[in-house]
């Protein structure tokens, strides 16, 4: 048998996406936490009607001595943790680094841009030559998971069938292990901006309205068709500033936008509101999935009204559930506080449109 796959960081990517279509392909995988983090004891991932029993090869943690060994004859690393963990990650994946004799795919399942660069940058700090020849390759995984806890204490991860895992194709090194949904691409920051502006604008969507509207998932929030009327008008608004941006075949058509909303009201996946709508501090940024397609669109000369309410949403259910934006929302005022996250001018357009949505939310309207 080869050597097995490294995958560090046994979550909802690590474990639901990558470990499962390992396993299910028949390739040999390990996994690994953090540091001092307890073995856990059932790994479930439920795709559809299909459920798998994860079986890694072992689990490791981060200072465990054999993790060096693991990657010194891994076919692949495959990285799977929050983007505050690099820090923790760097220092041993360095020094396992740099007892390999051949290159290898470091491979970060992370949607920031940067965030293959900035792991590469962290091991390199070491100067152990742990990064030297090695390619460091973002991966943007598209497909939808969550984590539940089941009564018997099984972690289980509710996992979409199906949805490729767009690789970084310049930075590779090696080839890649079989198994995962690999789609090696040129354009990889051009598949990033899309699915954010697009795909995650709508995710954020069905969360915020539905969070407005009292409801737990996003498929109750989409069984209401204005819900889900003013979802797909905010992805089409993405859809039109991807289009000037970067080509409207690239952007897709409105049959791409019609599959987005059949995949966020999956019964089986029974995507919380609360795990969606979770940091709306961040996703109200500049370069993020609500004022970042809206900023688009109207560069290119088009609307935004649609995304502008769903920032209204945003920071009336953030207001709710987030203390930090609860408490920067009380001491600078909608109007300064958007204006602030989004990057623009107190009486830009889009602020107008935002504030105003907001006032209305604010005062018990629909």
């Amino acid at each position: 048998m080869s050597a097995p796959v490294v995958v560090i960081g046994p979550g909802a990517v690590g474990c639901g996406v990558i470990a499962a279509d390992l396993q299910r392909s028949g390739e040999p995988y390990l996994l690994v936490g953090r540091a001092g983090a307890p073995e856990p004891q059932s790994l479930e991932v439920h795709s559809g009607r299909a459920r798998i029993s994860l079986t890694p090869q072992g689990y490791l943690a981060l200072d465990d001595p054999a993790f060096s060994d693991a990657v010194g004859a891994a076919p692949a690393v495959v990285v799977a943790v929050g983007s505050g963990a690099g820090p923790d990650v760097a220092p041993p994946l360095a020094a396992a680094l740099a007892r390999r004799g051949s290159p290898v795919n470091v491979l970060v399942c992370d949607n920031r841009p940067v965030a293959a660069r900035a792991l590469r940058s962290l091991v390199q700090e070491h100067d152990l030559g742990g990064a030297a020849g090695h390619g460091f390759a973002g991966v943007l995984v598209d497909r939808i998971v969550n984590r539940s806890t089941g009564t018997d204490g099984a972690r289980r991860m509710l996992a979409e069938p199906g949805g490729g895992l767009y690789v970084d194709g310049r930075e590779l090194v090696a080839p890649l292990p079989e198994g995962p949904h690999w789609v090696p691409v040129e354009r990889f920051g051009a598949h990033l901006v899309r699915k954010l502006f697009i795909f995650s604008a709508g995710h954020a969507a069905a969360a915020y309205l539905g969070g407005v509207s009292g409801h737990d998932t996003l498929t109750e929030a989409l069984a209401d068709p204005a819900i889900r009327n003013l979802v797909r008008a905010s992805m089409r608004e993405g859809q039109r500033g991807i289009a000037a941006a970067l080509g409207g075949t690239f952007a897709g058509d409105e049959a791409h936008v019609e599959l987005q909303l059949t995949r966020f009201a999956t019964p089986g996946l029974a995507d919380p509101v609360a795990r969606v709508g979770r940091d709306p501090l961040r996703k109200l940024g500049q370069a993020e999935r609500i004022c970042g397609p809206a900023r688009l669109v109207r560069a290119a000369g088009g609307d935004a009204r649609a995304l502008a309410v769903v920032g209204a949403a945003a920071l009336w259910w953030g207001s709710r559930h987030c203390e930090d934006l609860s408490v920067r929302l009380a001491e600078h005022g909608p109007r300064a506080l958007v204006a602030k996250l989004a990057g623009l001018e107190p009486h830009d357009r889009l602020v107008d449109d935002i504030t105003r949505a907001h006032e209305v939310l604010a005062s018990g309207g629909g």
